[in-house]
């Protein structure tokens, strides 16, 4: 079962468009899509071809009442082709999704301290080239100065 913010995804419309479409259209839907104080809204499939159906209708200018009298034929609409997982996150696809991330993340670290470490012998070596060529610049100095 979807919540109101799946619905809305799927759809391509506000959760706001999805409660005035259950409040007006509430006699073709499950009790569970009908909010109650305190509860939140859930989405059976019958729900989703019912939301379908309004979608389709209104996509194409329909009024709330033909949309209401189709409803009433038993008409129904077909629910669009998604990738479930893209409005679906669930915790354990969330958690796979994050560990996988930090998982990234470490590796990336280690590459990362390794690179520092290279780094940091470079710059040693560089400083002891750097010292040696200073050193030999002051010997060559003094050698022209006494010629």
């Amino acid at each position: 079962m979807l919540k109101t913010s799946q619905v809305a995804k799927l759809f391509k419309v506000s959760p706001m468009t999805i409660g005035r479409w259950v409040e007006t259209f509430s006699a073709y839907l499950s009790h569970t899509a009908q909010s109650t104080s305190g509860t939140e809204r859930r989405f059976s499939e019958s729900d989703l071809e019912t939301i379908s159906l309004i979608a389709d209708m209104r996509g194409q200018g329909n009024e709330f009442d033909l949309i209401a009298a189709t409803l009433g034929t038993g008409r129904r609409g077909i629910l669009p082709q998604v990738d479930t997982l893209s409005i679906v996150k669930s915790p354990a696809n969330t958690e796979l999704a994050l560990s996988k991330q930090i998982a990234e993340l470490r590796d990336e670290l280690h590459s990362s301290n390794g690179q520092v470490e290279l780094l940091k012998e470079q710059l040693a070596d560089t400083q002891y080239r750097l010292e040696r060529l200073i050193a030999e610049n002051a010997v060559l100095k003094s050698k022209i100065g006494q010629g």
